[in-house]
């Protein structure tokens, strides 16, 4: 689970508490075949997940910037408009 910007804290923490840590396997997992499958699949599915974020921030960007459009040139003396907004 990734920390949230705006709370610090990811949602499984938040939920549960703590932070789960990923399995690291230590030499004596010869006799445990089954376990070595898990872990395997287990890290399988992160990087899976990592790479769908990455490519999806790729297309959202690709798509969000499509309809951006350069700023207009502003010179000193120009009559613009201001948002008083924020």
């Amino acid at each position: 689970s990734c920390k949230s910007a705006s709370t610090g804290y990811a949602p499984f923490e938040l939920n549960y508490g703590y932070m789960p840590r990923t399995m690291t396997l230590a030499h004596t997992t010869e006799a445990l075949p089954g376990l070595r499958d898990f872990a395997d699949r287990a890290r399988q599915n992160l990087m899976d997940a990592h790479d769908a974020i990455i490519a999806s921030r790729v297309f959202q960007t690709t798509q969000a910037n499509r309809r951006r459009s350069d700023h207009p040139s502003i010179e000193v003396g120009t009559l613009v408009y201001l948002s008083t907004k924020n």
